[in-house]
């Protein structure tokens, strides 16, 4: 009721909000949890027969999948006036980032004109945005990741984006090399078939903020991921079934570990409102410098076009 026609006498609550994916997965909770109760009253005093694993299984597995999604997606939940915090790293002086403007993959990089962004910086910026393009499309059969290295960590059930890592190439020196990307995007089209949108690059295990190299400036907006938590498997990690997102002061139920702690960098290869280094919205876009808010928060569904 709050959701769909606000509370008046609330403060916040005035204004109806449409359902999200988090208020949702609440309802699908409370629907499974009902149906139980209804059973139980419905035998009365009799010992009803117990449900059939494969019954139970039917019930509960939905309600799982809806939890991890909508704990992946709660940070974009959106409410009237509301607005991103940035996320606690290690900052130091810095050049803050500036919003680079819309950036068109069919047309030649531009990146000129921005303020605070010395030529130096946008001649790095823009050659990272051509290598990559050019290197990028061999990845883009998803058939063929896994016998290259790249395995999902799981967030396609959010329908916003899906992550594939190569853990191999996280465990290298070898930093923004589009040849050798730590991860790749893929984008979901109106009709949900994936496309590969851009790569994620990755600083060695054990970086921090303080050691982002400048590369374009203020052009480039890094984040870290505070929050995550990953299975603990040597090959390929997942994000934790049930435990995906967690506060960033606290640990993961073991054996699960946190994952996502070095800064990150996406470089799109399609159409971004938000210019070619933007990173993702809510949870899925991760921490920013302190001190500095995110440079563009236009939503993901206009990526690509789509």
């Amino acid at each position: 009721m709050a959701k769909t026609s606000g509370i008046a006498a609330i403060s916040g609550l005035a204004e109806p909000e449409s359902i999200q994916l988090a208020d949702a997965t609440a309802a699908a909770l409370a629907v499974v949890s009902g149906i139980f109760i209804a059973r139980q009253l419905l035998v009365g005093g009799q010992h009803p027969e117990p449900m059939s694993r494969s019954v139970l299984s039917v019930a509960v597995f939905p309600v799982a999948v809806l939890t991890l999604a909508s704990m992946i997606s709660a940070g974009s939940h959106s409410h009237a006036g509301g607005h991103d915090h940035a996320g606690d790293t290690h900052g130091t002086e810095h050049e803050v980032a500036v919003n680079p403007g819309p950036f068109e993959a069919d047309k030649p990089v531009d990146l000129s004109g921005v303020p605070g962004v010395t030529p130096t910086q946008q001649a790095a910026a823009e050659d990272l945005v051509i290598r990559t393009r050019e290197e990028l499309p061999q990845f883009e059969d998803i058939s063929t990741l896994n016998e290259r290295g790249f395995y999902s960590i799981g967030d396609g059930i959010t329908g916003q984006a899906e992550h594939f890592i190569n853990w191999s190439y996280m465990r290298d020196d070898i930093i923004l090399d589009p040849s050798k990307p730590e991860s790749l995007v893929f984008s979901f089209d109106e009709n949900g078939d994936k496309y590969l949108s851009a790569a994620m690059f990755i600083l060695t295990k054990g970086s921090t903020m303080d050691d982002v190299p400048e590369l374009g400036g203020p052009l480039t907006q890094w984040h870290i991921h505070n929050n995550l938590c990953f299975t603990n498997d040597p090959i390929k990690p997942t994000l934790a079934l049930g435990e995906a997102v967690v506060g960033a002061d606290q640990d993961c139920t073991p054996p699960n570990v946190k994952g996502g702690l070095e800064p990150m960098l996406h470089v799109w290869i399609v159409d971004n409102p938000c210019g070619p280094f933007a990173a993702l919205d809510g949870v899925a876009g991760g921490q920013v410098r302190e001190g500095e808010e995110v440079v563009c928060t236009e939503q993901h569904a206009h990526i690509g076009g789509t």
